[in-house]
C-alpha cells in the first residue's frame, strides 16, 4: 500500500489550511455546523436536556463548533483551548464567542513537549508526538502550556458541559485529565474524533478501542441511534481513505443515564472483545 510522501502530504495540508484560514467570524464550517445542529437538537428535543457549557478543545479556526453552539444556544458559556499561538491569535482576531486560552488540555499541568505541523498555525498541532512523523518531516518539536479538564473545572460551578475535542490523536490523554469530571457526570456528552488509522505517520495516536474502553469505566457509551452507523465505519479496526491512509471519524458519547449504551469489555486469550447489548434480546459483537 503506497503512502504519500512528506512533500505530497505537506502540500495537501497547506491547501486545506489555506482554505480554512479564509474563514471569518461570519462564516460557518458546513460539516461542523451540521454536526452541531444534530447534537444540539438531539439533546434539546430527544433528551430534553439543556447544555450550559461548551468545553471546546482544539477549535483551530473561525466558524467552527463554538460559533455554531453560540448560534443555537446563545446563553451557552464557551471555554476554548487552542495550543497553537498563531491559531489562538486568529481566533482572538475573529472574536471567538467565549473565553479562549492559549494552552492545551492533556493529562498534565505545566509546560509539555508537543509538535507543530508543516507551518505552525496552518497544520496539525499534536500533543502526542510520533518520532516517525518528526523524522519524516511532517512535524517539528516544540513546547506548549498544558492544563487538565479537572483543574479547569474544579473552581467553577459549571455543569451540563458538552466536551468537543478534535486534537489529533490525543483524546485519550485528555480524558485521563478529566476523571473527576467524568465520575461526577458534569460532562453530559462528548464529541470526540476517534482514530481508526494505524499507519506509520500516526503511530502515537490513541486507538478508538482504547477510548471506548476507558469511557465505559465511567459509564459513558455510544447512543443507540449511532451504533449501526458506527458499525458501518469499522472494517477490521481501520477505515481507509482513497490514498491508503487510515482515517478517523467523530463519535458522540453519552452517559448511561442519558442513553449511552455501555459496552461489555472482555479479554480472551489476550485479545480484547467489546460487545454492545443493543436490546434485551440481541447481543451484537460490532468491534
Amino acid at each position: 500500500m503506497k503512502h504519500k510522501t512528506a512533500k505530497e502530504r505537506t502540500t495537501d495540508l497547506k491547501k486545506e489550511w489555506d482554505s480554512l484560514y479564509q474563514y471569518t467570524k461570519n462564516d460557518r464550517h458546513p460539516v461542523i455546523s451540521f454536526q452541531c445542529e444534530k447534537i444540539i437538537n438531539y439533546f434539546q428535543i430527544r433528551l430534553g436536556q439543556k447544555i450550559d457549557c461548551l468545553l471546546d478543545v482544539g477549535p483551530g479556526h473561525a466558524g467552527s463548533e463554538a460559533w455554531a453552539f453560540k448560534d443555537m444556544i446563545p446563553n451557552c458559556k464557551t471555554l476554548g483551548f487552542e495550543p497553537s499561538e498563531k491559531r489562538y491569535e486568529l481566533l482572538v482576531k475573529e472574536n471567538y464567542p467565549g473565553l479562549i486560552y492559549n494552552k492545551a488540555l492533556t493529562s498534565k499541568e505545566g509546560l509539555i513537549d508537543c509538535a507543530a505541523g508543516h507551518e505552525e498555525g496552518k497544520s496539525d498541532y499534536k500533543t502526542c508526538i510520533s518520532e516517525n512523523s518528526i523524522d519524516l518531516g511532517f512535524y517539528k518539536k516544540t513546547k506548549v502550556l498544558s492544563d487538565t479538564v479537572d483543574n479547569v473545572l474544579k473552581d467553577t460551578e459549571l455543569k451540563n458541559i458538552f466536551l468537543w475535542a478534535d486534537i489529533e490523536g490525543a483524546e485519550l490523554d485528555m480524558l485521563h485529565g478529566a476523571k473527576k469530571s467524568l465520575e461526577n457526570k458534569r460532562i453530559i456528552g462528548m464529541n470526540l474524533e476517534l482514530n481508526f488509522r494505524s499507519d506509520y505517520i500516526s503511530s502515537n495516536d490513541c486507538k478508538y478501542l482504547d477510548v471506548i474502553e476507558f469511557l465505559s469505566k465511567y459509564d459513558y457509551g455510544l447512543p443507540l441511534d449511532t451504533l449501526q452507523d458506527f458499525k458501518s465505519y469499522v472494517y477490521e479496526g481501520i477505515m481507509l481513505t482513497p490514498d491508503g491512509h487510515g482515517a478517523h471519524t467523530d463519535c458522540v458519547f453519552l452517559p448511561k443515564h442519558l442513553g449511552g449504551v455501555i459496552p461489555e469489555v472482555k479479554y480472551v486469550d489476550g485479545k480484547r472483545k467489546i460487545k454492545f447489548n443493543i436490546s434485551e434480546n440481541t447481543n451484537e459483537n460490532i468491534l
